[in-house]
């Protein structure tokens, strides 16, 4: 179902917010997931979204959702993809 999320697991880890680095990749496996399914929108949602839980990803967000929201507007798939692939 296209309408259907992606399954969440809450990125904190007996208490503590996971590491950064795995934080960034359970963000965009998720972001991919909708990618995947043709939903350019909620991938990009998803990936701002996410980054956006994570004290050491938070800030990373500000300057770089424009780049992102510009992909979704053009329903770019290719722009999205090599936005969401590029964080580390």
């Amino acid at each position: 179902m296209p309408d259907e999320k992606p399954e969440q697991e809450f990125p904190v880890v007996q208490g503590q917010a996971r590491p950064r680095a795995e934080h960034v990749s359970w963000c965009k496996a998720r972001a991919l997931e909708y990618l995947d399914r043709g939903d350019i929108r909620n991938a990009i949602s998803s990936m701002i979204s996410d980054m956006g839980k994570h004290p050491e990803t938070k800030e990373s967000m500000k300057g770089m959702a424009m780049m992102g929201l510009e992909a979704a507007m053009h329903n770019d798939a290719i722009s999205a993809r090599r936005w969401i692939e590029g964080f580390n």
